[in-house]
């Protein structure tokens, strides 16, 4: 058996299925809540490899009082299943950005994510 271990981007899983869920305006809403133990079956043949880890790295959007309660019981969940949970930092700045307008400027809000390395 190959040994398999298993790295989840939580930020850019979550992002990607957010994006496809607007873009069928909810109904694919149900796979935020996606299986991570499940999932690797997809990406690894279990009849060869073992997967001998899942770890999630992700970081709470504290200051967004509902995605953050959501994302605590999300993580709760996926350590419940044995999934090793690696809880990063998050902050969010305010950043300028031209408008089309000339001399004009507008606020916009971005959430910057730490950076992990796997070692």
């Amino acid at each position: 058996m190959i040994r398999v271990a298993c790295y989840i981007d939580g930020f850019n899983v979550y992002h990607a299925v957010d994006d496809m869920s607007r873009a069928t305006r909810g109904a694919d809403n149900y796979l935020k809540w996606l299986d991570p133990m499940e999932a690797d079956g997809y990406f690894a043949d279990r009849a060869v490899h073992e997967i001998v880890s899942v770890k999630y790295f992700s970081a709470y959007a504290t200051w967004l009082p509902g995605p953050y309660a959501r994302h605590q019981l999300y993580v709760l969940a996926l350590e419940n299943s044995g999934i090793t949970v690696c809880s990063g930092s998050s902050k969010r700045r305010t950043f300028f950005a031209r408008t089309a307008e000339p001399c004009s400027m507008v606020a916009r809000k971005r959430n910057l994510m730490s950076i992990w390395l796997a070692t």
